[in-house]
């Protein structure tokens, strides 16, 4: 016997706004539960859950987007970048060399790492707190 016999025939409108697809379904199970196995309470590895699929979603659609500079034009972005008026753009202007000699998996896999080290954190911080709050 089921708990939830919900279907999106009963409830359309989850069709557009809910993960209501068995695969989407399957992959939230297996992150929160990840979350869980590393003991982060239930009210960080929801939110941990959805940080990181939007981290990793938003980074997808920004590298295969309209308009993504193919790696072979990162030089005349480059030469973009140093032709902004120094004035008006001075951090840009400056970063130039670093804001396109970055491969993409090594700007991806710097972002996951600073995201994952930051939920780390807020799960030992939790963990620590004297009255055992296990929410965020």
């Amino acid at each position: 016997m089921t708990l939830c016999a919900c279907t999106t025939r009963q409830f359309p409108c989850w069709r557009l706004r809910f993960p209501s697809k068995a695969n989407n379904l399957r992959a939230r199970e297996q992150l929160i539960t990840l979350f869980l196995s590393h003991e982060f309470p239930v009210g960080l590895a929801a939110p941990a859950f959805t940080a990181v699929g939007h981290y990793v979603i938003g980074c997808a659609v920004q590298q295969r987007g309209p308009g993504v500079p193919l790696a072979e034009h990162q030089a005349h972005l480059r030469e973009y970048y140093r032709c902004l008026d120094p004035v008006a753009y001075p951090a840009i202007n400056a970063a130039a060399d670093d804001l396109t000699s970055v491969p993409l998996w090594e700007e991806f896999q710097f972002g996951l790492d600073l995201l994952l080290d930051g939920l780390e954190q807020a799960r030992r911080r939790l963990s620590e707190a004297p009255d055992g709050s296990s929410g965020h």
